[in-house]
């Protein structure tokens, strides 16, 4: 069986993620359905392997976060710590990456 990692979701990283579904969910039912079933896909791989995905390239933190790419055009950004995930944040790639 494959090794097992505790994920944690954190409250800005959930509410970014309802944000998008909301707005996706005004435009296409289909398409906010898509991206929340992606998003759930994507934290059961983070459950059994997280190091798939690489270091986020544009960070200049000391310990920059991991980020996996899904539903095309959002980013998931975590970090590691022994057999823990915490995710930190969801965000679409076409946003301003330093807008709060």
């Amino acid at each position: 069986m494959a090794e097992q990692y505790k994920v944690t979701i954190s409250p800005r990283a959930s509410r970014q993620l309802i944000a998008h579904v909301e707005f996706l969910s005004r435009k296409s039912i289909n398409a906010a359905a898509r991206l929340s079933a992606e998003y759930k896909a994507i934290i059961q791989t983070l459950k059994t392997n997280p190091f798939q995905f690489p270091v986020d390239p544009n960070s200049d933190l000391e310990n920059p976060p991991r980020v996996a790419l899904f539903a095309k055009r959002y980013q998931l950004y975590f970090d590691v710590d022994g057999q823990c995930v915490y995710v930190g944040a969801v965000r679409d790639c076409r946003q301003d990456p330093n807008r709060h």
